[in-house]
C-alpha cells in the first residue's frame, strides 16, 4: 500500500540558495514514490528476472491521474511483473515528487505534490482475494494517514505481518504501535516519533535509547536506518545489533536507497531470516543501489546483491 509518483530529477553541482538560480548538469523524468520504490524494491529482491519463479507475490495497491504519468506508473508496475489490479485512476494529477540531486556527493532534497496519492482509500477486500494468502502488508505515509490506519488495523486482525515505514515522518496514534510487526524509520522519523532531538541519534547510546522508546510503544521490531553509518535494530526476542553500511566505490544518487533498504528487508523476514541477517541483506541491496541514477533505475534484482 503506498504512494506511485513522477520524479522530476535534477542534478546539480550544489543547492541553489535562496533567490538563485543555477543551471543542472541533467535532467530526467522517472517513476517514483516511496510506494512504488518499495514494491519495485520487493519485487526485484524476490527473484532473479521479471518474470523468474519465486515463492513471493508483490501486489501493490495505490492510486495514478488520469494524466499522461498514470499509464507510466502502471507500466512500471507490470514491467517489473507486479500486477496493476489494486491500482486505482483518480480524475486528478498523478503525484509528483521534484528532486534535487547534489552530484558531489548524492545527497537529495525532495518536494512532493500528493496528486492521486491523497485520494487512495482502503477497502478489506485487498486482504481477501480468492486464491491468495497475505503474509505482509508493507505501507509508508505517502497515503492518508487514515487509509494507512484502517490497512494496518485489517492486516493485524487477520493475523498478517505489517512492516510501516512511517515516512515522511508523522506522528502516529499509540494505539497503532501493537499492530506492527517491524517499524524501519531513518534518524529524522525516529526522532520525531520518538519526541527527542535528532542530535541524541548521533552516539550509540542515544540511538538505542531512541530504538527502546519506540520499541516499548508496542512495536514488535524497531530497525533504525542511519544512512552513511549502516543502521541499528532490536527484535522482539530482545536482541539487537548494529550493521555497517555497505562501502562502494562512488555514490552517485541517494534516492531510492531507503526503499530499497525497505523492501529488501521485507523480502528477508518473508523468507524467515532473522533481523541481523535481513538487515544485512537489506545494507547489500541498498548499496548497489546508490551505485546508479534514479530511484527505481537502481534497485538491484537478487542476484546483482
Amino acid at each position: 500500500l503506498g504512494s506511485l509518483n513522477t520524479d522530476l530529477v535534477s542534478v546539480t553541482p550544489r543547492v541553489p540558495l535562496a533567490g538563485e538560480t543555477l543551471t543542472s548538469t541533467s535532467f530526467v523524468t522517472v517513476p517514483g514514490g516511496k510506494g512504488l520504490n518499495q514494491c519495485i524494491s520487493t519485487q526485484r529482491l524476490s527473484r532473479t528476472s521479471a518474470n523468474a519463479p519465486s515463492d513471493i507475490h508483490v501486489r501493490m495497491i495505490g492510486a495514478v491521474g488520469s494524466d499522461t504519468f498514470g499509464p507510466m506508473l502502471r507500466s512500471t508496475l507490470t514491467d517489473n511483473g507486479v500486477t496493476d489490479e489494486s491500482i486505482k485512476t483518480a480524475d486528478v494529477n498523478s503525484g509528483v515528487a521534484v528532486i534535487i540531486v547534489e552530484e558531489t556527493d548524492g545527497m537529495n532534497r525532495i518536494l512532493i505534490s500528493p496528486g492521486a496519492n491523497g485520494t487512495v482509500t482502503w477497502d478489506d477486500k485487498e486482504l481477501e482475494r480468492e486464491g491468495e494468502q497475505v503474509g505482509m502488508l508493507v505501507a509508508q505515509l505517502e497515503t492518508p494517514m487514515e487509509t494507512v490506519l484502517a490497512a494496518v488495523g485489517a492486516a493485524h486482525s487477520r493475523g498478517m505481518d505489517v512492516l510501516l515505514n512511517p515516512a515522511p515522518a508523522k506522528t502516529l496514534p499509540m494505539d497503532v504501535y501493537p499492530k506492527i510487526k517491524y517499524l524501519i524509520v531513518n534518524e529524522t522519523e525516529a526522532a520525531i516519533l520518538g519526541e527527542v532531538d535528532v542530535k541524541v541519534l548521533d552516539t550509540d547510546t542515544g540511538i538505542q535509547s531512541t530504538g527502546y522508546k519506540l520499541k516499548s510503544f508496542g512495536a514488535k521490531n524497531v530497525v533504525i536506518t542511519l544512512g552513511s553509518r549502516g543502521c541499528w535494530w532490536t527484535s522482539e526476542d530482545g536482541k539487537e545489533g548494529f550493521v555497517p553500511v555497505e562501502k562502494v566505490s562512488k555514490v552517485v544518487d541517494t534516492t531510492g536507497a531507503g526503499d530499497t533498504w525497505v523492501g529488501a528487508f521485507a523480502v528477508a523476514v518473508t523468507e524467515g531470516r532473522e533481523m541481523g541477517e535481513a538487515a544485512r541483506l537489506a545494507g547489500k541491496a541498498a548499496g548497489v543501489a546508490v551505485t546508479k541514477a534514479g530511484a527505481i533505475a537502481g534497485i538491484p534484482w537478487r542476484g546483482e546483491v
